[in-house]
């Protein structure tokens, strides 16, 4: 929940009090306003009390040090000539609650917590320029109040023949919304007491200290009008360090805090922001960044943000057997509730598969590692998955880059969640996922999934990591003390030697595969896709290539299998290597994988040894200790020669450099090009049962053999290629203003910015533009992460893509605009574009949740009616003053703006037990929110009282415009 801006201001909203103000105010007479200055019949204490001082020669303001926004608003109408005394006082509510601090901070200390917790409003930037110049010049004086251990509480307002003390702090809500009791004595009306009174500020003056640089100082940590540059750096710093979930993240757990690098605190930050964001998260980073530590402190980070809503979230994690223990012994150390499974629960029914499905039907976070692996949407490890969980947030991880072929992004897709995708891309999966004839995706739709999906990306290279290594080396150290740094990889071939005759068995081998045939399952009748036609597929082409995929599936697996058994290699290199120790393991024999594990973990006892390894070993397993990989066989997909590479490849390996050796097969054994292209298609165990036309590539009937050399090379050009290209994740544009050969701002700007963790400091800037335009980030913290906005014109909507907002102000920025001036007519248009980010950022919830609030709407719609229907004009005005909210009526915003994700949030609970009851039912396709809309109208007896309950007391929202930490403004030359 948010510290709320003002100390005396109440944090939540009544919507269904029985007890409206004005039905009180009207029972009695007050007394007369020139002489109790009063909030209440439509009159306020600021009428007379401003009146008072701007006609003064010299006011005088006794005040607390929460007056300071409203006091710039005074400076700016008392005019040149005028100056300005202000005492400030303590606030009563800062501090209390039964704390105490052993070191009591001094009373400038204080007051910049304060304010720089705050923030100020963006609108008041001139105003405060100005008012920083009259302090400056000497025409305000600002004095606080010294003694602490007897702080100062008055109230007092010295004007022009007046003074008025109270209970009325100078804020906005003690000048105008608050009950409040003030006495006001005029010098002609009430000589004696307004000299009494008047003495009374005096002295508490005269006993104040000169507050003049302290105050300066506070004033221009918040607001500081720089260059772009500035700006710029200031809001990408706040987006990609993650320093505003620094504090966070150690409140949770100090310890386990230190323990992660900060490349791994950087990666939780971005993740944090993608959930509040999207609603989901894919972690692609590089193979052996440590991402089951990052991950199990993720999870805990995210537990604590939702905690409050109904208790600690249930969390499940779906990762492969091999590394199920790694994860419960992360989420242990960082005190993480995370339910883990075996996804091999969700392929083969066990007496724990009922666990498993329960425990994803109740789940608000939902975690699974390897996410890669369920891409064979007709598998029933996938459609279980699919089909049982209704969490509320995702998480998924993966160390191999998506974005190679369609059927990755489908399914990538399913599991970010039906709810969290535009309706564009819905539409298109939804015919893709259609049972009966293959449907595909054409190119336009393939490229705005993978634009999506890039949304959802958290991706860091190899050479990304390397390069904050070298930020800070010393922060990055394993748990010997050794420090880390991903090794150099070199890269070996090695020659099988195969006897001659055996080389002239597989050649003949190969000659009698020819005049095999194969077996394909055909439909009766070949019907294509519209994006088959459009390709230019015929319904002969389709047939043939069926017929030919069919033989060519019967050669690949003949000459797969042969290899030489583990059982004779084992004997090669007991002759061999005597006195080495030799460890076979499969993914079946359980014993054997964890002595592997055992050997060949970090730290692990130095010694000699050769581990023979199944491909089931090949990912989410850590072998650091080893210093060389042998391909035993070809790797058929450079995907698993990535696989296999990361055991050994990874940031905490205690080697400098490690090895890879490639087999140099005879030309016999030789995997061809079309054997390549079989598994490359993934047609090697779905060709039969899935009727996927396979390209006329095939049709080629190549011969030509793959070596070694051939392999190593691409290879190697697909890994350099990974880590040269911009990694295109999330954050990728935003990367670009400040990084790389096209950033917009210098490499030390930027590092100054981003060692600086500064709370609250705005950085404000106007540049000639040839058009009106506005940009914001907004400030991170425990309960939401930053936001940025882009705003092309006066009347435009808000952009809120990374993606977008980044093309902009590139598009604006890289000509170099020249600065301009932070004027009246700026800060209009600031308070403009300002006025406009509570609107913004309901925007940018999550679209589940914009979803949810959407529906929530139509919900009470349907309950508005059947409450008419039934004559239940109570039952009816509740509803109605909920449903206006939703719909941001301006008459129900006057108590503030509602934490609208916490809205959301608290519906979806309330309907957890409707989805779950349709999860359990028979369905085809994605269930959505929008499904249970008639069953929950229908429930309106029930569920109603339920609503009116959770929804009576309502969050609010801290102001936008006072969590700006830059802003860059585009005004045309004046």
């Amino acid at each position: 929940m948010f510290r709320h801006p003002l100390p005396d201001t109440a944090r939540t909203a009544d919507l269904f009090s029985d007890f409206p103000e004005e039905s009180r105010e009207g029972q009695g007479v007050w007394p007369p306003p020139d002489r109790f200055p009063l909030n209440v019949d439509g009159r306020t204490v600021r009428e007379r009390v401003i009146a008072d001082l701007v006609s003064a020669d010299s006011p005088l303001v006794v005040t607390g040090y929460g007056a300071l926004e409203e006091l710039i608003r005074l400076e700016g109408d008392l005019g040149e000539v005028r100056p300005l005394r202000v005492l400030f006082g303590n606030e009563p509510s800062v501090g209390e609650g039964g704390h105490r601090s052993l070191k009591a901070p001094s009373f400038p200390e204080e007051v910049e917590q304060y304010w720089l917790d705050r923030g100020i409003a963006l609108r008041l930037s001139a105003r405060l320029i100005h008012f920083r110049e009259r302090l400056r010049e000497g025409a305000v004086e600002a004095r606080y109040w010294p003694d602490t251990q007897r702080p100062l509480h008055a109230k007092i307002y010295l004007g022009a023949g007046a003074v008025t003390l109270g209970s009325s702090n100078f804020s906005r809500n003690g000048l105008e919304r608050q009950h409040e009791a003030n006495a006001r004595f005029t010098a002609t009306g009430e000589p004696r007491r307004y000299r009494e009174v008047a003495a009374l500020a005096e002295q508490f003056w005269s006993f104040g200290e000169d507050y003049t640089d302290a105050l300066l100082a506070l004033l221009e940590r918040l607001l500081h009008v720089v260059g772009w540059r500035d700006a710029l750096a200031r809001a990408c710093g706040e987006l990609l360090e993650g320093d505003w979930a620094k504090g966070f993240l150690q409140q949770v757990d100090r310890e386990a805090f230190r323990a992660l690098w900060p490349a791994q605190r950087q990666g939780i930050a971005q993740a944090l922001y993608l959930l509040d964001r999207q609603g989901a998260v894919l972690i692609a980073d590089a193979t052996g960044s440590g991402k089951t530590r990052m991950g199990a402190h993720l999870l805990r980070a995210q537990q604590a943000r939702i905690q409050g809503v109904g208790g600690m979230p249930r969390s499940v994690m779906i990762a492969p057997s091999t590394v199920v223990e790694e994860w419960e012994r992360e989420a242990s150390r960082a005190d993480t509730a995370l339910d883990v499974f075996s996804v091999g629960l969700l392929s083969h029914g066990s007496r724990k598969a009922w666990q498993l499905d329960d425990a994803l039907r109740r789940a608000r976070l939902l975690a699974v590692d390897e996410c890669h692996n369920f891409h064979n949407r007709r598998s029933r490890r996938t459609r279980r998955l699919f089909t049982n969980h209704l969490a509320d947030d995702v998480l998924l991880f993966t160390a191999t880059p998506i974005n190679r072929n369609v059927d990755d992004l489908v399914r990538i897709a399913d599991l970010l969640g039906a709810d969290n995708l535009q309706s564009s891309t819905l539409k298109a999966l939804e015919r893709v996922n259609r049972p009966g004839r293959w449907h595909g995706l054409g190119e336009d739709e393939a490229a705005q999934l993978r634009d999506e999906i890039r949304t959802f990306t958290i991706r860091r290279t190899k050479r990304m990591f390397n390069a904050l290594i070298d930020r800070a080396p010393g922060a990055y150290r394993d748990h010997t003390g050794r420090p880390c740094r991903y090794p150099e990889h070199r890269s070996y071939s090695y020659s099988l030697n195969e006897p001659a005759a055996d080389r002239e068995r597989a050649g003949r081998i190969r000659e009698l595969l020819d005049q095999l045939f194969g077996v394909v399952q055909v439909p009766a009748v070949l019907e294509l896709s519209a994006v088959q036609r459009q390709q230019g597929l015929t319904e002969d082409q389709y047939r043939d290539n069926l017929l030919l995929g069919a033989h060519k599936l019967v050669r690949y697996r003949v000459m797969a299998a042969l290899r030489s058994s583990r059982a004779a290699l084992s004997v090669q290199l007991e002759e061999r290597l005597p006195g080495v120790e030799i460890w076979q393991a499969t993914g079946s024999d359980e014993r054997s994988r964890q002595a592997v594990l055992r050997a060949f973990r970090p730290g692990g006892d130095e010694q000699t040894g050769v581990a023979l390894c199944s491909d089931s070993l090949s990912e989410g397993v850590n072998l650091q200790a080893a210093s060389a990989l042998v391909h035993l066989d070809m790797p058929s997909v450079i995907r698993v020669a990535e696989q296999r590479t990361g055991r050994v490849d990874r940031l905490d390996s205690p080697h400098a450099e490690v090895e890879v050796w490639w087999p140099r097969d005879a030309e016999e054994f030789a995997l061809n090009a079309d054997a390549r292209f079989l598994d490359r298609v993934g047609a090697v165990t779905e060709l039969l049962g899935t009727n996927l036309p396979l390209p006329e590539d095939l049709q080629q009937q190549s011969r030509e053999s793959v070596d070694a050399d051939t392999l190593i090379r691409e290879y190697e050009r697909t890994a350099r290629s990974i880590e040269e290209a911009e990694p295109h994740d999330a954050f990728a544009a935003v990367r670009g203003l400040v990084e790389g050969s096209g950033a917009l701002v210098e490499p030390d700007i930027y590092e100054y910015y981003r060692e600086r963790s500064v709370r609250v400091l705005s950085r404000v800037s106007v540049v000639a533009s040839d058009a009106i335009w506005a940009f914001f980030c907004l400030a991170g913290s425990a309960d939401r992460a930053p936001r940025w906005f882009f705003f092309s014109g006066p009347d435009a909507e808000a952009t809120t893509s990374l993606d977008k907002v980044a093309a902009a102000l590139r598009e604006r920025l890289a000509p170099d605009p020249p600065n301009g001036e932070m004027d009246e007519p700026a800060a209009r248009w600031l308070a403009h574009f300002s006025e406009r980010l509570p609107e913004a950022e309901r925007a940018q919830l999550p679209l589940r949740k914009q979803r949810a609030l959407q529906e929530m709407t139509r919900v009470l719609n349907g309950f508005c009616e059947e409450a008419a229907r039934q004559r239940e004009q109570a039952r009816l005005d509740a509803y109605l003053a909920l449903r206006n909210l939703l719909e941001r009526k301006p008459e129900t915003l006057t108590g503030g703006e509602p934490d609208w994700e916490a809205l959301a949030n608290r519906w979806l609970e309330l309907i957890r037990p409707y989805w779950y009851r349709r999860l359990t039912q028979q369905r085809r396709g994605f269930l959505r929110l929008r499904d249970l809309r008639k069953e929950l109208i229908e429930a309106e007896s029930e569920l109603g009282p339920e609503v009116l309950e959770a929804f009576a007391s309502l969050p609010l929202q801290s102001s936008a415009e006072e969590r700006v930490v830059a802003a860059i403004l585009g005004m045309p030359d004046r």
